[in-house]
């Protein structure tokens, strides 16, 4: 299987990567070692990598990246370093150099890292599956529960190293190594990594309850020496660390990517010149005609090639025509295929048409003919019923309903014009009062005003005459009514004729405006008299008509 060192790639719904689902389809493929088979790799925290897990289908890995991202690092840590745990620069490096300590992985360097950490817990850890379920797996414990049919939690082993980084520390680095012998797989029945309450991000476990969780499921040490021996027994069957040790060396060689140190290009030559013996010069011949042939054989070759390209372009410029014209065809055809089938609609619908028409037509004929047969009945019953006794008393009931209608009517109308009447009559006396009320007022001013005159009359020596017919005035005012039908007031006082011309003017004009009050008046009076003349003769008439 490939891995490309990349991205993480989208989970489906029941939480799988796609990498994970195509390793448990590869995992199912017959074949392949028996015995055990590395089936996972896991880091969280190491490097540059915060939680990674490696599926590896059927024992396979093909590890695919830039350079940089990671490709000997996860090689260094889950070959090497899981395996015994035996973290010496030399052996972490991939070039072998003692410059890079356990403490570049775990915390970061100062300048030459992507990173920098005071603090850091990290996990390394490989899975591996048993494959040969007709023997038991090499441990006792999983050889307890094969014999009890556990097969299932027989098949996996997982060993590791955890690491607490600590750079204020003298020791910046402390480490454990365990090994799970129950059955039980690392983050799928047991996690690395604990959740954070109020928080989306996860932290890992601290070293210390790490190993208080393992040690429920198998195996923890603090010292390298008897994990190496544990894993030597568990996962191979050694009886010696040495075989695992001497396993390592070999590893830690084929992972080397720096071959060409041990080997040059001059040593290669030379090995060469030793191992192979001198050509013949018959065969050194044969080996310059031929490439003399190829080379004419390349030139053919060349040629036909050019000749087929222009062929290809030929025809494919053919092709193109002859597909545009196959189109500019077919374009005309489905013009006319589309004129043919509008017309065919337009015939149909003129046919559907015609025959609704002739259906019309026949059922208008049929109606017309039912019409005349009920027009020749209703006739029939018509000359009958007129020359009966009942239709000209029931036209003689129709016309009294008529005319009681009619009288109804009038009645209606002769009472709507008596209440109009009446709604009048009480307008015209509450007018005559509000022109009572104001004859009473104006009658009373001008009484004033006659009084002050007289008075002002008896003050004058030559007045008296003028005195006189003021109260002369006095009283015919005093005695007029709005029953009146005429005034009996003097226009003119006779007396004044001679006297004080500027006061006489002056009386004289108050005077005059009195008499003009005075015709206002009474024109007033008469012309509301006049109005409930009226009215009461409207009355009348209405009252006798009703």
């Amino acid at each position: 299987m490939t891995y490309r060192l990349e991205k993480p790639t989208l989970l489906d719904e029941t939480g799988a990567t796609s990498a994970q689902r195509l390793a448990v389809r590869l995992q199912q493929v017959e074949g392949g070692p028996v015995g055990y088979r590395l089936r996972r790799i896991i880091l969280t925290n190491f490097w540059l990598y915060d939680h990674q897990v490696f599926e590896i289908p059927h024992g396979r890995l093909f590890l695919a990246g830039d350079n940089g991202s990671g490709k000997s690092t996860v090689l260094t840590a889950a070959i090497t370093l899981a395996l015994d745990g035996d973290h010496r620069p030399e052996r972490i490096d991939t070039f072998g150099k003692r410059e890079k300590k356990i403490d570049y992985y775990i915390l970061g360097g100062e300048s030459n890292t992507p990173f920098h950490r005071d603090l850091r817990t990290s996990y390394i850890a490989l899975e591996f599956e048993w494959c040969g379920m007709e023997e038991p797996p090499f441990a006792s414990e999983l050889r307890a529960l094969w014999e009890k049919g556990e097969l299932e939690k027989a098949r996996f082993l997982t060993i590791g190293v955890g690491f607490a980084g600590n750079k204020n520390n003298v020791k910046p680095i402390t480490d454990t190594f365990f090994l799970i012998t129950d059955g039980s797989r690392l983050e799928k029945d047991l996690s690395t990594l604990v959740n954070i309450p109020n928080e989306q991000n996860r932290r890992p476990y601290d070293l210390k309850t790490f190993k208080k969780i393992i040690s429920e499921h198998g195996l923890v040490y603090d010292r390298q020496s008897d994990y190496a021996q544990k894993v030597a027994q568990y996962l191979f069957n050694f009886q010696k660390p040495e075989d695992l040790a001497r396993l390592t060396r070999q590893l830690l060689y084929l992972r080397q990517p720096n071959l060409n140190s041990v080997l040059s290009l001059e040593k290669v030559r030379s090995y060469l010149d030793e191992s192979l013996p001198d050509l013949p010069m018959t065969l050194i011949e044969r080996a310059a005609e031929m490439l003399d042939k190829m080379e004419e054989l390349k030139g053919a070759a060349a040629k036909r090639k050019s000749a087929y390209d222009a062929a290809e372009k030929l025809h494919r410029a053919q092709k193109i025509a002859a597909m545009a014209q196959a189109r500019l065809c077919a374009c005309e055809s489905l013009h006319t295929y589309a004129l043919l089938e509008s017309k065919r609609k337009e015939v149909q619908r003129l046919e559907r048409s015609i025959k609704k028409s002739e259906h019309d037509l026949e059922n208008f004929q049929a109606r017309v003919n039912s019409l005349e047969t009920e027009e020749q009945a209703l006739k029939g019953q018509i000359s009958a019923l007129e020359n009966s006794e009942g239709l000209q008393t029931a036209q003689r009931l129709t016309e009294a309903r008529m005319e009681m209608q009619e009288a109804e009517e009038t009645l209606a109308r002769s009472q709507s014009a008596l209440q109009t009447a009446t709604d009048r009559r009480k307008q015209t006396e509450a007018e005559k009062e509000n022109l009572s009320e104001l004859f009473q007022t104006r009658q009373k001013v001008a009484l004033q005003q006659m009084r002050e005159m007289q008075a002002s009359a008896n003050t004058e020596a030559h007045w008296s005459i003028a005195s006189d017919q003021l109260l002369a005035a006095m009283e015919r005012v005093n005695a007029l009514t709005l029953e009146a039908s005429q005034l009996d007031i003097p226009d003119t006082l006779s007396s004044l004729g001679d006297y004080a011309i500027a006061e006489q003017l002056a009386w004289l004009k108050r005077l005059k405006e009195l008499h003009s009050e005075l015709e206002r008046v009474t024109s007033s009076l008469q012309m509301a008299r006049q109005q409930e003349q009226q009215t009461y003769n409207k009355v009348d008439d209405l009252t006798r008509g009703f």
